[in-house]
């Protein structure tokens, strides 16, 4: 008598297949908009200025991913018997940070916990950080994603929400945020307390720097191509990459982030306008995480191999 499969399996390649049908929908969308208006972007012709601007954004977004190497150094400490200087936690996340880019998203998460384990980390507390770190990007996006609601930056997310009935839209969100909470607490049952309140109050505010820092870029982009664009953009740059960051398996937001913030952007500036600025985005942010990773061989080629005592 053969023992009954595990349904895991299964469901896991569901999920998958899922994602990729989503990638692929979304990538179609945005390549069909850019055949649709290609006349126009092909007549944009940048000059020296506007590519010393591309090189500007790159240079800022590659200064903005060392926030969040701060943030992760922090909650690693948080999670930690012993302290770690700098130079360990850093290069840890720089040189992992571009494993994003494979298909499952998470093995940047792998990379720097194989990195710090070799170094004398606790493996309970890496994944107590990862799990932290997930939890503080997520929870800063939504609440600058909010604080654009409440200020009107998003109006067609607010048509939306008044096109939805909103009795099932609630009953829905508190049925996914317990089975979310339930099975967060079965993880962190296993794990060491979760970091001081003082550790993930600094997350949270690194946070939100970080994506004011993206969005400014983004917005530097926009004005570059358009000579448009106002504050409204950092609710749409952090809604677009928190919808990304939160959709599993899809390397890096690749197509879904396009899509949102092509979405988003069609109220404020015409949309060739804005599918060369969303290209433009997708190349400075894919140069930079290669050259946050660069800088990190560089700066840390000889990154010692134990532990070392670090303030915060």
């Amino acid at each position: 008598m053969t023992a009954a499969r595990s349904p895991k399996p299964m469901i896991r390649t569901g999920l998958r297949l899922f994602v990729w049908a989503l990638i692929a929908i979304a990538l179609i969308y945005f390549g069909r908009a850019v055949a649709h208006h290609w006349s126009s972007i092909a007549a944009w012709h940048p000059g020296y200025e506007d590519w010393a601007m591309v090189l500007a954004a790159i240079g800022l977004c590659t200064l903005n991913l060392f926030v969040q190497a701060e943030i992760w150094h922090r909650l690693v400490l948080g999670c930690q018997d012993k302290a770690f200087a700098r130079p360990i936690t850093y290069a840890s996340y720089t040189k992992t940070q571009i494993a994003k880019y494979l298909p499952g998203n998470v093995f940047q998460f792998v990379g720097r916990h194989i990195v710090m384990a070799q170094r004398g980390a606790a493996q309970k507390g890496l994944a107590l950080a990862s799990l932290v770190e997930i939890a503080t990007l997520a929870g800063a996006a939504a609440l600058l994603v909010f604080g654009g609601l409440v200020l009107g930056l998003l109006p067609q997310i607010a048509a939306l929400l008044e096109a939805v009935d909103i009795g099932w839209l609630a009953t829905a969100g508190v049925i996914m945020a317990g089975l979310a909470a339930a099975g967060l607490a079965i993880k962190l049952k296993a794990l060491p307390p979760l970091p001081s309140f003082g550790v993930m109050l600094t997350g949270l505010a690194l946070a939100m720097v970080f994506f004011i820092g993206l969005s400014l870029v983004f917005l530097l982009i926009l004005r570059t191509v358009s000579g448009e664009g106002d504050m409204a953009v950092i609710a749409v740059v952090v809604l677009s990459w928190l919808i990304g960051y939160i959709t599993p398996g899809a390397p890096a937001g690749i197509g879904i982030r396009e899509f949102v913030m092509l979405f988003l952007l069609r109220e404020h500036v015409p949309e060739p306008d804005a599918l060369i600025a969303i290209g433009l985005f997708r190349l400075v942010t894919s140069v930079s995480d290669f050259a946050l990773f660069a800088l990190g061989q560089l700066m840390w080629r000889d990154t010692p191999a134990t532990a070392q005592s670090s303030g915060n």
